[in-house]
């Protein structure tokens, strides 16, 4: 009998039983009262995950798309943006910018190294054109968690604005747009908003609506003004064909989490990290990277042991347990272990991944850790509770 699958990587996540029998509502026509309502229910949700009174976008595309949204509609070709590349995500983020013609100064490019604010100051005091700061709150690639407040206060301070892709954050790590001042967040459902892939969010500042009325990069599908025109209209509605079921799984989702509150959501997730954090140094393993202290609490990354190779790690953590990780990415691939524990990830789950990566390590014949993740997860709970 074949195991079910058990998904603990950095993203797509394992979905809520009550999000998936949300997507068994009958199909709705998405030119209805009732899908309006549901649509308006879930973008105000949106709102308070955001934490902001701005109006929430929603885009027909995943969060790769709405990225690619978020430059077409606020810049013209030639124009100027800081990227912060410290991990694939934001060289991404980059790489589109560059696509449509925007001219992008990339700082912090090392990925084992932490995003370094000097730099972006000297950077902005020296090219006083740049008019964004692109930037991933959280680095899935390294497991590292950008400090966008005070990205956004250099940003601000040399009159740029900063847009951050929170995409694997949002939902998990704190996140204030209005408090710290964001101009524009993308997110995607797929993470730990715990929903199905294939939708995404956009939020804008008002000093980042005002790009918009200037941008000159062609863009139809993915336009701005045309979806903020239609869902604050007396009945909301998107531009096109709408996912209906995607937004009745969404509207639940987001439910969940209000219904929990957000404190109590960063907080569980901070814990979680801590714990898988400390048991997998108490099993012998070198975080990734080694020397760094802004650590993600929604995914966790390892070097692999000498003598071991990741397909191996891999492969074991499937046909044992059923449960899918990932290798690393770029050059790392082949060097570090990716673990996701997002969403709708709670204490037991923790303690399935703490186990079966223990045991994975035993079977292979690199630890002999005699029970040092399980002996760890026991103490830092006594330390918790």
């Amino acid at each position: 009998m074949k195991q079910e699958g058990y998904l603990l990587s950095p993203g797509p996540i394992n979905i809520p039983d009550q999000v998936l029998h949300a997507m068994l509502h009958p199909s709705l026509h998405h030119r209805t009262d009732e899908f309006s309502e549901m649509l308006f229910s879930l973008l105000e949700n949106m709102k308070s995950i955001f934490q902001t009174k701005n109006q929430v976008l929603p885009v027909h595309s995943t969060g790769r798309g709405c990225l690619e949204a978020s430059i077409t509609n606020l810049f013209s070709p030639g124009d100027e943006i800081a990227s912060i590349c410290n991990g694939k995500f934001g060289e991404m983020y980059a790489s589109i910018a560059e696509t449509f013609g925007l001219r992008v100064h990339r700082v912090s490019t090392d990925w084992e190294r932490a995003f370094d604010p000097d730099e972006l100051k000297y950077l902005l005091a020296h090219n006083p054109g740049i008019k964004a700061v692109t930037v991933t709150h959280n680095e899935t690639a390294t497991a590292v968690a950008n400090d966008v407040k005070l990205i956004s206060e250099i940003a601000h301070q040399y009159d740029a604005i900063i847009m951050v892709d929170t995409i694997s954050s949002l939902g998990g790590i704190e996140f204030h747009f209005d408090k710290w001042d964001i101009d524009l967040a993308v997110t995607a459902t797929q993470k730990a908003l715990m929903g199905p892939t294939g939708m995404s969010f956009a939020v804008l500042s008002p000093r980042a609506w005002s790009l918009t009325e200037k941008a000159l990069i062609p863009h139809d599908y993915f336009d701005f003004q045309s979806i903020i025109n239609k869902v604050k209209s007396p009945q909301p509605q998107t531009p096109g064909s709408t996912p209906t079921l995607l937004v009745a799984a969404m509207e639940k989702s987001s439910e969940l989490i209000l219904e929990e509150g957000m404190e109590k959501v960063w907080q569980r997730h901070s814990l979680i990290s801590d714990v898988i954090k400390s048991c997998l140094i108490s099993m012998g393993l070198a975080l990734f990277p080694e020397n760094i202290s802004s650590r993600s609490t929604t995914t966790t990354a390892f070097r692999i042991p000498e003598r071991l190779d990741m397909e191996s790690i891999v492969k074991d953590m499937k046909d044992l347990y059923g449960i899918t990780i990932k290798g690393g990415l770029g050059k790392y691939q082949k060097e570090v272990i990716r673990l996701g524990h997002m969403g709708n990830f709670f204490l037991k789950d923790a303690l399935i991944l703490v186990s079966s990566v223990e045991t994975v390590m035993n079977h292979l014949g690199s630890l002999d850790t005699k029970g040092n993740g399980i002996i760890t997860f026991n103490k830092k709970l006594k330390e918790y509770f």
